[in-house]
């Protein structure tokens, strides 16, 4: 039997009551999602099970909860992002199209610690890495899937290993991503060196 946090701390078991009881949780929450805040102030594993049961049980309480991040502290940011996050796991194959609104949601965002929290509740390391860019990531990723052709317009013939070859030194590959403060733009800075 699956359960749900209910306001209060009870637990709302997955019965037509509880459901019932979520559902209300819910319409309570869209009708005044400020009171979220206000009953977990210090956030915890409460809200982002709260925030993950209204996004699963009803989609039209995401607004509301994305709205509500510029308002958070940190760690209530924190909280509701790994809630979303769990939530878009949950629901990723079931209903891919909504998985993908929570997180092109978060990443409009544009709000750093947010779109962190998420992609590590989510394991999530393309929204991280593109700073509330959406899909993207932070390395090189794919790569050529058919022959190469010896001549044509491939290039020319090819060269042996061994003959005429120019040693290159071994790759490395730096990132970071750092924003403003404001909540106007984030940079990422990507570096190879050989």
């Amino acid at each position: 039997m699956l359960a749900f946090a209910a306001p209060g701390g009870a637990a709302m078991a997955q019965t037509s009551g509880g459901l019932v009881q979520l559902s209300q949780a819910v319409t309570n929450f869209k009708a005044n999602p400020e009171q979220l805040l206000s009953q977990f102030p210090n956030a915890g594993v409460e809200l982002t099970s709260r925030a993950r049961d209204f996004a699963l049980n009803d989609p039209t309480a995401l607004d509301p909860l994305i709205a509500l991040l510029a308002k958070a502290s940190k760690d209530q940011k924190t909280a509701i992002a790994a809630g979303l996050a769990q939530a878009a796991r949950i629901v990723v194959r079931s209903n891919q199209s909504y998985a993908t609104r929570i997180q092109q949601a978060i990443a409009d965002t544009k709000d750093l610690d947010t779109v962190m929290a998420f992609a590590a509740a989510s394991g999530d390391t393309g929204t991280a890495a593109t700073g509330a860019g959406g899909a993207g990531s932070a390395g090189a990723s794919g790569g050529q899937t058919s022959a190469i052709g010896a001549n044509g317009a491939n290039g020319g013939a090819l060269e042996a290993i061994n003959g005429n070859s120019v040693n290159t030194g071994i790759f490395s590959f730096t990132s970071s991503v750092s924003s403003s403060g404001t909540g106007t733009g984030t940079t990422l800075i990507t570096t190879v060196t050989p």
